[in-house]
């Protein structure tokens, strides 16, 4: 058997914030008092067994239940075909990426390593003030 849950009073981004609700009364019996009383947000938690829908009757809140959800099992929750879908769709994407990855690897290990716009470093011979004047004693 299904059990439904329903929370309220809580703070939440459907529900907006819970506020307390504060009321000042000034009065004056034999000397000025200001009575001051804070009414914090209720919160409640109600468990029903079975499948509840939530309606009111009149202005009262009520809930009617049945054995069983009228949506086919599911429950009103989310489809497991969008689930399945959105797992086969990241599988694609995760084959994708690797294979490409795959492909730039092999691409890299068989490019010439000296020639190419993809050098990045270049080694010069070492050019030194001294180095002219060995040269004219050599001659």
């Amino acid at each position: 058997m299904a059990i439904t849950t329903y929370t309220m009073g809580q703070s939440s981004l459907g529900e907006g914030k819970q506020q307390p609700v504060i009321n000042t009364i000034d009065f004056t019996t034999d000397a000025n008092y200001k009575l001051t009383t804070i009414q914090h947000a209720s919160s409640a938690s109600v468990n029903i067994e079975g499948h509840a829908i939530s309606t009111s009757v009149g202005s009262t809140p009520a809930f009617g239940t049945t054995p069983q959800s009228s949506g086919g099992g599911e429950g009103g929750g989310f489809p497991v075909g969008i689930i399945y879908g959105m797992a086969i769709f990241g599988a694609v994407v995760a084959g994708g990426v690797l294979f490409w990855s795959n492909k730039k690897l092999k691409d890299s290990a068989n490019r010439p390593k000296d020639t190419g716009p993809y050098r990045t470093l270049e080694y010069e011979d070492r050019k030194h003030w001294a180095d002219k004047f060995d040269k004219k004693s050599a001659v």
